[in-house]
């Protein structure tokens, strides 16, 4: 309380009464005593106002007091941290060196002298955090199931034990602060589980795991989420939101793997297929608003039934392409119901589409091989098939979703049968253009036809049909015989321009050419070759990646609408054993033709060396390579920038592969978010099994940013629960992290270790929500 100006007292308006005085003594005395009960309240007054006065002028001396220990305790830590400088893992500390942290930015004291491996914000035992005395108004520890929510008003320091995952703080709304800098609040988690740290629009900015603390200082409050500050110790780039074991129904066995297929409906809801284990397949809702998972709900309960494409058709909708045994394909509608978190899934009424007598051409497209379903809108789809029984016909169809009615086209050819320019039985691939047109690529054993092309139009949604356009000679003999299809690799730049790669049945024979499309109309370049491999290099395939990182395992990864990069595999040899290695390179597009930029081996695959790993797409003329290798250390995330003038590959940097030493790189799969994230995982093998005693599953999953120069910084990593293999044959491993939405990450997998048998294992799904790291 400030202080106050003490309160007036009423003069007396007529003078004192004298005993002396007979003629004035009682008029007087009425007066004055009317005088004197009212001067009691403002005498008690005025004596409150004195007492609180001399209360404020009291707290204000013990703050000038503290202030002025605060202000020394300060000088005496810039002067102990003035030399500090940022801390490096081995090096040799005595008691008192000061390092700043490479994780907190924060400057810390080491307590005792000897080496020094861990970072001093994750290492307490032999560091003590060097900062001034600013925990404001101390609390106790507050346990809770559930988010807390600050005010402007609540105590500074808060202890925080939180007894169930994935909860969090929430920060007061900035405009309702009273001034900025800080720290406003120290949060200190003093339990088990780690907790976030939220804005007040509910934006994740920090967790803190178990034993850490979090200062928090208000840079900017001229909005309600304003922009605060965050440093501390044990942080983390995220939050293990939630750990899902699904029951006895859902299965992990080889005949019912795990599948990849889910579409985010929006950032809070999403829908995930599920394999059950008595055969067959169901889905499930996964609801992080609510914190639930829905109970798996069966969409074909025939063994061997498995989904195959699914697509958002609106934000409670989901449209499901799946393939049964019975050589049927067939298409259905999923509806989200209800509202959080009691959300329901309606399965509707099955369609059959004309693929009959060809299971594995539908079954083939599962998101990792060769795209033949396309979503033109959310309403209007394509699909292109070749027949099994009649040789040399390519056929597609169109269907669209109608006042939740999944109407089906006829079937157009897009060849006859038994043409010279159909292949016998070679998969056509499909490539959307538009929201009404649509690239057909297939390929002819024929020595006089390699790889031709069509664009079809496709009209609906009310009576979808396709329209089949001229066709083009991509390039002649692009096989090396009837026995074998070569394998090829597409890249659309835009819709107009489009990149193909093939090995033409050799390595030595790659080449990349270019497709200019108008209107209906395809025009092929001059294809040009890869010329330059590597010594020893052996044999060659381009088709390389991350497992199950998308459609056709991509080679050609887009880097602008007139660039992208190239990627090649092959090996060399090691004693009595090949091991891989890479060739990269740019391919550039210029009036209708394209070029090869300067090649660059070993990117992600070093040869004798024993690195392996693969690319992960940056957001436009960067990129990223993982490569994790056998001994301890040497794993790393490699960061690259292409040069926009000479197309050449450049080295930004990188920075070390935490918690995958000794992995190899086919169990380390990545993904890069919408925010710019890589974010890494494994799967470990199936311990139960003796082959690969020596690979763990992994325990963290590990987050990784690049700045402008495409440097990589390793921005920490989230504890994890340890998910294996899902089955010891490594059928169904593909659990790469995928990204819900921009801050969103859901992996799958299955814990065995201390198991001696598949019997037992449950299939485990995590959520995690990564922080809006700065």
């Amino acid at each position: 309380m400030a202080i106050e100006t003490p309160p007036p007292i009423t003069p007396l308006d007529s003078p004192a009464p004298q005993r002396g005085d007979r003629a004035t003594f009682f008029s007087r005395v009425d007066s004055f005593i009317l005088w004197f009960v009212g001067a009691v309240s403002q005498y008690t007054a005025l004596a409150a106002n004195v007492f609180n006065n001399a209360t404020e002028a009291f707290a204000a001396a013990v703050r000038s007091k503290d202030s002025a220990a605060e202000a020394k305790a300060a000088a005496e830590t810039a002067a102990a941290t003035t030399n500090a400088s940022f801390f490096v893992p081995d090096r040799a500390y005595v008691r008192g060196d000061c390092a700043i942290s490479n994780i907190t930015y924060l400057t810390y004291r080491r307590r005792a002298g000897g080496g020094a491996a861990l970072d001093p914000a994750n290492d307490r035992d032999n560091w003590v955090l060097v900062t001034p005395n600013v925990t404001p108004v101390a609390s106790a520890t507050v346990n809770s199931g559930s988010d807390i929510v600050l005010v402007a008003g609540s105590a500074g320091n808060q202890v925080i034990s939180m007894t169930e995952r994935g909860r969090a703080v929430w920060l007061p709304k900035a405009n309702a602060m009273q001034g900025m800098g800080g720290p406003v609040f120290v949060i200190r988690n003093d339990g088990g589980y780690a907790f976030g740290i939220r804005d007040s629009t509910g934006l994740l900015i920090a967790a803190v795991a178990p034993t850490g603390t979090a200062m928090l200082t208000l840079e900017d409050k001229s909005s309600e989420a304003g922009r605060w500050g965050v440093t501390g110790t044990c942080l983390e780039p995220g939050l293990l939101a939630a750990e899902h074991t699904f029951g006895a129904t859902v299965g992990v066995s080889t005949s019912a793997p795990y599948y990849p297929e889910f579409v985010a409906l929006d950032d809070f809801t999403s829908i995930h297929m599920v394999p059950l284990i008595a055969g067959g397949f169901g889905a499930v809702i996964v609801d992080y608003r609510g914190r639930t998972v829905s109970l798996p709900v069966t969409i074909d309960a025939t063994l061997y039934a498995k989904p195959s494409r699914l697509f958002k058709v609106s934000a409670t909708q989901a449209l499901l392409f799946y393939a049964t045994p019975s050589r049927e394909g067939r298409a259905v509608l999923l509806t989200v119901k209800g509202a959080s978190p009691s959300l329901s899934l309606a399965i509707g009424t099955s369609a059959i589409v004309p693929v009959a007598g060809y299971y594995s051409a539908w079954d083939g497209d599962d998101g990792t091989n060769a795209q033949r379903i396309e979503q033109l809108s959310p309403t209007l789809y394509f699909y292109a098939y070749a027949s099994s029984t009649v040789s040399g016909l390519v056929s597609c169809f169109a269907m669209s979703v109608v006042d939740d009615k999944i109407v089906v086209g006829a079937t157009a050819a897009v060849t006859s049968a038994g043409v010279a320019e159909a292949g016998g039985g070679a998969s056509p691939t499909s490539y959307a253009l538009s929201a009404s047109s649509v690239l057909v690529l297939y390929q002819a054993y024929s020595s006089a036809n390699g790889l031709l092309a069509r664009v079809v139009t496709v009209n609906g949604p009310a009576e979808p049909a396709c329209t089949i356009g001229p066709s083009c000679n991509v390039k002649k003999s692009v096989s090396n015989g009837s026995s074998y299809t070569p394998s090829y690799s597409v890249c659309m730049l835009t819709p107009e321009r489009i990149l193909l790669m093939s090995d033409a049945g050799s390595y030595a024979s790659t080449f990349v050419i270019a497709l200019n499309i108008s209107g209906t109309t395809i025009t092929a370049g001059t294809a040009v070759a890869l010329a330059q491999f590597p010594v020893n290099f052996v044999s060659g395939s381009s088709q390389i990646g991350s497992p199950g990182d998308g459609r056709y395992t991509p080679r050609l990864y887009r880097l602008s609408p007139t660039q992208a990069l190239l990627s090649l595999v092959g090996t060399e040899p090691l004693g009595d054993v090949s091991v891989p290695v890479s060739i990269s390179a740019v391919v550039a597009y210029a009036d209708g033709a394209v070029s090869i930029g300067p090649q660059s081996h070993r990117l992600f695959a070093d040869g004798v060396l024993g690195g392996t790993g693969f690319v992960v797409p940056g957001g436009g003329l960067d990129f990223c390579t993982i490569m994790a290798r056998p001994q301890p250390g040497t794993g790393a995330v490699y960061g690259y920038k292409v040069d926009s003038a000479t197309n050449a590959v450049i080295a930004a940097g990188a920075a070390p592969l935490h918690g995958a030493q000794g992995v190899e790189g086919d169990d380390l799969h990545a993904t890069r978010t919408s925010k710019g994230l890589y974010v890494i995982h494994g799967s470990g093998s199936a311990n139960y099994a003796a082959a690969r005693p020596n690979l763990l599953g992994l325990t963290a999953v590990s987050v990784y940013s690049t700045d402008a120069a495409a440097v990589p910084r390793y921005r920490g990593s989230i504890p994890v629960p340890e998910l294996d293999n899902l089955a010891a044959s490594g059928v169904g491993s593909r659990q790469r992290p995928r990204a819900v939405s921009a801050n969103r990450i859901v992996t799958f997998g299955v814990g065995t270790r201390g198991m001696t048998s598949m019997s037992g294992a449950r299939l485990r799904m995590l959520t995690i929500e990564l922080c809006d790291l700065k």
